[in-house]
Protein backbone atom coordinates (compact mmCIF):
# COMPACT_ATOMS: atom_id res chain seq x y z
CA UNK A 1 0.00 0.00 0.00
CA UNK A 2 2.70 2.53 0.72
CA UNK A 3 4.51 1.57 -2.36
CA UNK A 4 1.09 2.50 -4.20
CA UNK A 5 0.68 5.77 -2.75
CA UNK A 6 4.30 6.78 -3.38
CA UNK A 7 4.21 5.55 -7.32
CA UNK A 8 0.95 7.58 -7.43
CA UNK A 9 2.23 10.30 -6.28
CA UNK A 10 5.18 10.13 -8.51
CA UNK A 11 2.61 10.37 -11.31
CA UNK A 12 0.46 12.97 -9.80
CA UNK A 13 3.42 15.09 -10.64
CA UNK A 14 4.61 13.98 -13.71
CA UNK A 15 0.23 14.54 -14.83
CA UNK A 16 -0.14 17.85 -12.61
CA UNK A 17 3.09 19.74 -13.09
CA UNK A 18 3.66 22.34 -15.21
CA UNK A 19 6.35 20.50 -17.43
CA UNK A 20 5.57 16.85 -16.28
CA UNK A 21 6.64 13.96 -18.55
CA UNK A 22 3.16 12.80 -18.27
CA UNK A 23 0.86 16.32 -19.04
CA UNK A 24 -1.17 15.03 -21.93
CA UNK A 25 -2.69 12.73 -19.38
CA UNK A 26 -5.41 12.74 -17.49
CA UNK A 27 -4.72 13.23 -13.36
CA UNK A 28 -5.70 9.94 -11.70
CA UNK A 29 -8.75 9.61 -9.54
CA UNK A 30 -8.77 10.80 -5.88
CA UNK A 31 -7.70 8.25 -2.93
CA UNK A 32 -10.68 6.34 -1.78
CA UNK A 33 -11.40 5.38 2.02
CA UNK A 34 -11.64 1.83 0.26
CA UNK A 35 -8.25 1.20 -0.84
CA UNK A 36 -6.90 1.60 3.23
CA UNK A 37 -9.81 -0.56 4.89
CA UNK A 38 -7.46 -3.70 4.25
CA UNK A 39 -4.67 -2.32 6.44
CA UNK A 40 -7.12 -2.42 9.47
CA UNK A 41 -6.22 -5.87 9.40
CA UNK A 42 -2.61 -5.61 10.43
CA UNK A 43 -0.59 -3.55 13.14
CA UNK A 44 -0.75 -0.10 11.19
CA UNK A 45 1.57 1.82 13.28
CA UNK A 46 4.58 1.61 11.58
CA UNK A 47 2.99 1.92 8.18
CA UNK A 48 1.26 5.26 9.66
CA UNK A 49 4.78 6.73 10.86
CA UNK A 50 6.01 6.15 7.36
CA UNK A 51 2.98 7.98 5.75
CA UNK A 52 2.96 11.01 8.29
CA UNK A 53 6.96 11.46 7.10
CA UNK A 54 6.52 11.18 3.75
CA UNK A 55 3.45 13.68 3.75
CA UNK A 56 6.17 16.04 5.78
CA UNK A 57 8.57 15.70 3.34
CA UNK A 58 5.99 16.66 0.44
CA UNK A 59 4.75 19.70 2.34
CA UNK A 60 8.48 20.96 2.88
CA UNK A 61 9.46 20.25 -0.50
CA UNK A 62 7.43 22.47 -2.33
CA UNK A 63 8.91 21.32 -5.78
CA UNK A 64 5.23 20.50 -6.80
CA UNK A 65 2.59 22.92 -8.42
CA UNK A 66 -0.59 23.89 -6.33
CA UNK A 67 -2.71 21.41 -8.45
CA UNK A 68 -0.69 18.37 -8.19
CA UNK A 69 0.25 19.96 -4.79
CA UNK A 70 -3.23 19.11 -3.23
CA UNK A 71 -4.01 15.68 -5.42
CA UNK A 72 -0.82 14.52 -3.64
CA UNK A 73 -1.63 15.70 -0.02
CA UNK A 74 -5.04 14.36 -0.42
CA UNK A 75 -3.90 10.70 -0.93
CA UNK A 76 -1.61 10.94 2.40
CA UNK A 77 -4.71 12.67 4.04
CA UNK A 78 -6.93 9.92 3.57
CA UNK A 79 -4.11 7.08 4.28
CA UNK A 80 -3.77 8.42 7.48
CA UNK A 81 -7.24 9.26 8.59
CA UNK A 82 -7.81 4.68 7.97
CA UNK A 83 -4.14 4.08 9.20
CA UNK A 84 -4.63 5.95 12.43
CA UNK A 85 -7.86 4.31 13.15
CA UNK A 86 -9.71 7.72 13.36
CA UNK A 87 -6.90 8.22 16.85
CA UNK A 88 -5.14 10.96 15.95
CA UNK A 89 -5.08 13.47 19.38
CA UNK A 90 -1.98 12.38 20.73
CA UNK A 91 0.17 12.67 17.66
CA UNK A 92 2.50 15.53 18.74
CA UNK A 93 5.68 14.82 17.06
CA UNK A 94 3.46 14.67 13.87
CA UNK A 95 1.89 17.89 14.37
CA UNK A 96 5.47 19.55 15.41
CA UNK A 97 6.90 18.07 12.48
CA UNK A 98 3.85 18.90 9.63
CA UNK A 99 3.78 22.33 11.08
CA UNK A 100 7.30 23.13 10.63
CA UNK A 101 6.89 22.13 6.99
CA UNK A 102 3.76 24.45 6.79
CA UNK A 103 5.85 27.48 8.41
CA UNK A 104 8.63 26.74 5.90
CA UNK A 105 6.87 27.66 2.97
CA UNK A 106 5.98 30.94 4.67
CA UNK A 107 4.07 32.80 2.28
CA UNK A 108 4.35 30.74 -0.38
CA UNK A 109 1.86 28.89 1.37
CA UNK A 110 -1.15 28.14 -1.14
CA UNK A 111 -4.27 29.03 0.83
CA UNK A 112 -5.91 25.67 -0.30
CA UNK A 113 -3.17 23.61 1.08
CA UNK A 114 -3.71 25.41 3.87
CA UNK A 115 -7.51 24.93 4.39
CA UNK A 116 -7.17 21.23 3.66
CA UNK A 117 -4.88 21.17 6.03
CA UNK A 118 -7.11 23.04 8.85
CA UNK A 119 -10.22 20.78 7.60
CA UNK A 120 -8.43 17.49 8.59
CA UNK A 121 -6.65 18.91 12.05
CA UNK A 122 -10.32 20.07 13.11
CA UNK A 123 -11.43 15.98 11.88
CA UNK A 124 -8.55 14.72 14.35
CA UNK A 125 -9.93 16.45 17.31
CA UNK A 126 -12.82 13.22 17.13
CA UNK A 127 -11.18 10.37 18.26
CA UNK A 128 -12.56 6.65 17.78
CA UNK A 129 -11.61 5.84 21.19
CA UNK A 130 -12.77 8.29 22.82
CA UNK A 131 -9.19 9.98 23.69
CA UNK A 132 -10.04 13.51 25.37
CA UNK A 133 -9.00 16.22 23.20
CA UNK A 134 -9.19 19.36 25.27
CA UNK A 135 -6.03 19.20 26.84
CA UNK A 136 -4.50 16.99 23.62
CA UNK A 137 -1.72 17.83 21.03
CA UNK A 138 -4.35 18.03 18.48
CA UNK A 139 -5.49 20.85 20.37
CA UNK A 140 -1.98 22.51 21.53
CA UNK A 141 -0.39 22.14 17.81
CA UNK A 142 -3.64 23.65 16.23
CA UNK A 143 -3.81 26.66 18.16
CA UNK A 144 0.01 27.13 17.59
CA UNK A 145 0.01 26.88 14.30
CA UNK A 146 -2.59 29.34 13.80
CA UNK A 147 -0.33 31.94 15.48
CA UNK A 148 2.77 30.83 13.67
CA UNK A 149 0.82 30.97 10.17
CA UNK A 150 -0.79 34.75 11.79
CA UNK A 151 2.55 36.23 12.78
CA UNK A 152 3.62 35.74 8.64
CA UNK A 153 0.88 38.34 8.25
CA UNK A 154 -2.46 38.25 6.60
CA UNK A 155 -1.65 37.23 2.92
CA UNK A 156 -1.22 33.72 4.84
CA UNK A 157 -4.15 34.04 7.39
CA UNK A 158 -6.38 36.82 8.37
CA UNK A 159 -7.06 37.60 11.85
CA UNK A 160 -10.64 37.00 11.56
CA UNK A 161 -10.02 33.41 10.07
CA UNK A 162 -7.44 32.19 12.31
CA UNK A 163 -10.32 33.59 15.18
CA UNK A 164 -13.31 31.66 12.94
CA UNK A 165 -10.56 28.60 13.23
CA UNK A 166 -10.03 28.65 16.88
CA UNK A 167 -13.69 29.03 17.68
CA UNK A 168 -14.06 26.09 15.77
CA UNK A 169 -11.10 24.40 17.59
CA UNK A 170 -12.84 24.87 20.62
CA UNK A 171 -16.32 23.37 19.65
CA UNK A 172 -14.24 20.00 18.14
CA UNK A 173 -12.47 19.59 21.74
CA UNK A 174 -16.45 20.22 23.38
CA UNK A 175 -17.93 17.50 20.84
CA UNK A 176 -15.30 14.73 21.35
CA UNK A 177 -15.10 15.05 25.68
CA UNK A 178 -16.80 11.90 27.26
CA UNK A 179 -17.84 14.16 30.58
CA UNK A 180 -19.66 16.58 29.22
CA UNK A 181 -18.97 18.30 32.19
CA UNK A 182 -15.05 19.52 30.90
CA UNK A 183 -15.52 22.09 28.99
CA UNK A 184 -13.38 24.78 27.24
CA UNK A 185 -14.90 27.22 30.05
CA UNK A 186 -13.99 24.32 33.15
CA UNK A 187 -10.34 24.14 31.87
CA UNK A 188 -9.63 27.70 31.44
CA UNK A 189 -11.14 28.62 34.47
CA UNK A 190 -9.77 26.00 37.04
CA UNK A 191 -6.11 26.28 35.15
CA UNK A 192 -5.62 22.59 34.82
CA UNK A 193 -2.31 21.74 34.70
CA UNK A 194 -2.67 19.75 31.37
CA UNK A 195 -4.69 22.70 29.45
CA UNK A 196 -1.73 25.09 30.48
CA UNK A 197 -0.08 25.19 27.47
CA UNK A 198 -3.03 25.31 25.60
CA UNK A 199 -4.80 28.65 27.35
CA UNK A 200 -1.21 30.24 26.50
CA UNK A 201 -1.60 29.69 22.89
CA UNK A 202 -4.52 31.35 22.81
CA UNK A 203 -3.82 34.25 25.16
CA UNK A 204 -0.92 34.85 22.79
CA UNK A 205 -3.66 34.96 19.75
CA UNK A 206 -5.51 37.45 22.35
CA UNK A 207 -2.74 39.38 22.03
CA UNK A 208 -2.52 39.79 18.87
CA UNK A 209 -5.70 40.95 17.93
CA UNK A 210 -8.18 43.71 18.16
CA UNK A 211 -9.93 44.36 21.84
CA UNK A 212 -13.21 44.15 20.14
CA UNK A 213 -12.61 41.08 18.45
CA UNK A 214 -10.90 39.54 21.38
CA UNK A 215 -14.04 40.50 23.52
CA UNK A 216 -16.32 38.90 20.74
CA UNK A 217 -14.37 35.61 20.67
CA UNK A 218 -14.77 35.62 24.43
CA UNK A 219 -18.35 35.66 24.04
CA UNK A 220 -18.47 33.13 21.70
CA UNK A 221 -16.22 30.12 23.33
CA UNK A 222 -18.04 31.25 26.77
CA UNK A 223 -15.10 33.04 29.15
CA UNK A 224 -16.76 36.63 28.37
CA UNK A 225 -19.09 36.29 31.55
CA UNK A 226 -16.34 34.67 33.71
CA UNK A 227 -14.09 37.20 33.24
CA UNK A 228 -16.81 40.12 34.24
CA UNK A 229 -17.69 37.10 37.41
Amino acid sequence: LLTKLLLQVHIDECILSDHGSLNVLKPLPASTQEEWTMARTSPPRVLLDLVQGALVHLVQSGTSNEQCLLSQCQRFLVAIKYLSRGNMTDEKCFFVSLTRALLRRKRNLPHSLRDMVVNDWLRWFKSEDGSDSMAGAVHLCFVNLLNEWSSLGNLVLPIDTMVSWSEDAVKAAELNSQDKSLTFVHYWNTNDEKFASIKIQYERMLKGIPEDRSNRWKEAVGIAQMECD
